[in-house]
């Protein structure tokens, strides 16, 4: 039974990457997931709004006694170094922020792990980078000591699987486990509202908000 499932886990593993792959900088990248970020808060409303949801201020009244020249000022806080600011800081968190190498309980327990060690206690080890205009692709580089390059497919499906170390039962089960949370996180619309996040932090930044 173990071994039919192994099969399994590793053919459904192979047909999940064969969607993924991504072809940059003259290099094949066998995990990538496209994530657009072109939003962005474009008028005083809209960002009042924000502050006061972010908790900056207790309403619109509040905003208006502290900035009763908020709207002048925030279109002179608008442009493209608060856009830039939204853009690094969702690049700088792929990097920074261990929510991206870490499951929940759930997907743990589906793929046959008690919630501890790698992805639960500790993150686990991924290398990400972002590829092509604007960071739009984010690439799974490396996952867990493993590369995952064109040959990636070849080493989980190869004959004698059993016996290789690396690309191991748990290792695809562990990689199979990740990819449905990177489906849930690494999103269009969860750039959006991460990128309004910091777009938001930098306006009140620049109000002396935090000062």
């Amino acid at each position: 039974m173990a071994g039919r499932y192994n099969t399994w886990i590793r053919q459904s593993l192979i047909d999940r990457l064969k969607v993924h792959g991504y072809h940059g900088n003259r290099k094949w990248y066998a995990l990538s997931y496209t994530v657009l970020f072109y939003d962005s808060i474009d008028t005083a409303e809209e960002a009042s709004e924000f502050l006061i949801e972010r908790g900056h201020f207790i309403n619109e009244t509040d905003l208006a006694i502290r900035f009763p020249d908020f709207e002048s000022e925030f279109y002179a806080i608008a442009g493209p170094d608060m856009y830039r600011h939204a853009q690094e800081s969702l690049i700088d968190g792929l990097t920074d922020d261990e929510g991206y190498r870490t499951w929940s309980p759930e997907t743990a327990r589906k793929y046959g792990f008690d919630y501890t060690g790698d992805g639960a206690d500790r993150p686990f080890e991924v290398e990400f980078r972002t590829l092509g205009r604007g960071g739009k692709h984010v690439v799974v580089v490396e996952f867990d000591g493993v590369t995952l390059d064109a040959d990636i497919a070849e080493c989980i499906a190869g004959e004698d699987w059993e016996n290789t170390g690396s690309v191991s039962n748990q290792w695809c089960r562990k990689l199979m486990g990740m990819m449905d949370e990177w489906d849930v996180m690494l999103t269009t619309a969860n750039a959006h509202e991460c990128g309004k996040y910091y777009m938001t932090d930098y306006i009140a930044r620049e109000l002396g908000l935090f000062d």
